[in-house]
Order: C-alpha cells, then sequence, then structure tokens
C-alpha cells in the first residue's frame, strides 16, 4: 500500500535523519582548538571578526580578549572565562585593566 510506504520513509526518516540533524548542529556550534597554541607579538592587530578557523590556532581567543575592552557586556564575558578558567584549578583568571596616562 502507497500509504504505509510513504508512512514508513517518514518514520524512518525521523528515525535516522533527526539525531543527525542534532549531531550537525552541535557540530556546527561546537569550536575545535588546536594541539599548537599562537602566542601573539607586540605587532598583532586583534580581528574584530574572528572566524571558525581562528579557533584552531587560538589566534581568535586572542581576539575575544582583545576586544573586552569595546564590549559593554564584557563585565559578563570576563566572568563567563573566569568560571571555565577555574574549572581547570590553576589559580589563573584574566582581569580588566585600564591604562591611564597623563599629558604634562
Amino acid at each position: 500500500d502507497s500509504r504505509i510506504t510513504t508512512r514508513l520513509h517518514e518514520v524512518l526518516s525521523d528515525v535516522l535523519v533527526a539525531p543527525l540533524d542534532n549531531l550537525l548542529t552541535l557540530l556546527n556550534q561546537s569550536l575545535c582548538i588546536g594541539p599548537l597554541r599562537m602566542v601573539p607579538d607586540a605587532l598583532r592587530q586583534p580581528n574584530p571578526y574572528p572566524e571558525q578557523k581562528d579557533w584552531f590556532s587560538g589566534a581568535a581567543a586572542w581576539d575575544v580578549v582583545s576586544s573586552l575592552s569595546r564590549q559593554h557586556k564584557a563585565p559578563a564575558l570576563l566572568a563567563e572565562i573566569n568560571q571555565w578558567m577555574g574549572h581547570f584549578g590553576l589559580g589563573y583568571s584574566l582581569r580588566a585593566k585600564s591604562v591611564l596616562s597623563k599629558v604634562v
């Protein structure tokens, strides 16, 4: 019967394709961080729009941290970063630093 065949295709599609769609969504939201981390030099200009490929080398992490001073949500993001760093138990945290210069 064509109705049974159509319904069977729908059920099999839901059972097989839906979990794969969910997995694809999770993979698209994840970040791949490579084993070798980039350490920026003093001349590096941060990218205001880091891309997925920048996370592998760690460049995007430096871009996000350097943009904290220009964001209104910086305290919340800084607290979230420090919370994640706290899970490793290394005793490190990030703090905002303001540089004020006095013109004489």
